[in-house]
């Protein structure tokens, strides 16, 4: 082996050296909202749960005017847009001008919001004399965010200014744990987990029509001319078709014969 074969070959094993130690590191830049989706959700259920404790069958045919000065929460929109959806659903007519109204429902809120706890199993953190540490040993720890709503109800006439029977106040919680077991998991549970099974379930049974992935607008399709469709008739349909082509057949070979009778009639004349 000649010398320049010797410089090539470790520089290629040199090479092939720091392939091999060398170790590669990407990273992807994220971002979160202020407030996560996981605490929508529970406060949005909280106030899906609340609602549903409430009757407003009474108010069906009623023109009701829903009033949201007394609401004082983040999720304020939500609380009045699920409220009109429960109102109409019961077969209530509602307004958005209070002058058009017969009933008008107040809404306050008395609690919407979440809280947060966490537990575990294991031996907690211990410091000893001689300012030595035992770590802390989790075997098993639960994470848990509960949401909280807490809605209140009065309608009345606004002829007579009385006080409809039925009003009062409405307090529902839902919540979402999760399990870590040896640092594996989580393992969910709670009420959040349910309703996502549900939405799942819903969607399962019934395939909403999707929106295509792709974009190609054309012309709409009572511009388009359509082909000319084929024309299909019936057993009765054909049968007369049938006997009236029989006919024009008979009647055309008719004619056809008395044409030629009176032209040999013109000819021996």
């Amino acid at each position: 082996m000649t010398r320049s074969s010797r410089r090539q070959l470790l520089g290629l094993t040199g090479c092939m050296l720091m392939l091999c130690a060398s170790w590669g590191c990407t990273t992807t830049a994220t971002s979160n909202t202020k407030r996560t989706g996981t605490e929508q959700l529970l406060v949005s259920n909280a106030i899906d749960r609340a609602l549903e404790q409430a009757d407003f069958s009474s108010l069906a045919g009623q023109r009701v005017f829903v009033d949201s000065q007394f609401i004082d929460c983040v999720d304020q929109n939500y609380v009045v847009a699920s409220t009109r959806h429960h109102l109409l659903h019961s077969g209530a007519v509602v307004v958005d001008k209070v002058e058009d109204c017969s009933v008008r429902l107040e809404l306050r809120t008395g609690a919407v919001g979440t809280d947060s706890s966490e537990a575990f199993l294991g031996v907690p953190e211990i410091t000893l004399p001689g300012l030595m540490t035992l770590p802390e040993v989790q075997i098993a720890t639960r994470s848990t965010q509960t949401g909280t709503a807490k809605l209140g109800f009065v309608a009345y006439e606004m002829d007579t200014q009385r006080q409809l029977p039925g009003g009062g106040i409405s307090l529902a919680q839902s919540d979402d744990s999760n399990w870590y077991v040896l640092g594996v998991g989580p393992y969910r549970e709670g009420t959040l987990l349910d309703e996502l099974g549900r939405s799942a379930a819903a969607h399962t049974e019934t395939a909403p029509e999707r929106l295509p992935l792709n974009v190609a607008f054309r012309e709409h399709p009572a511009d388009i001319p359509e082909p000319p469709r084929p024309i299909r008739l019936t057993g009765d349909e054909q049968a007369d078709d049938g006997q009236a082509g029989v006919a024009a057949e008979v009647n055309q070979d008719a004619a056809s014969a008395a044409s030629a009778g009176q032209i040999e009639a013109s000819t021996d004349r």
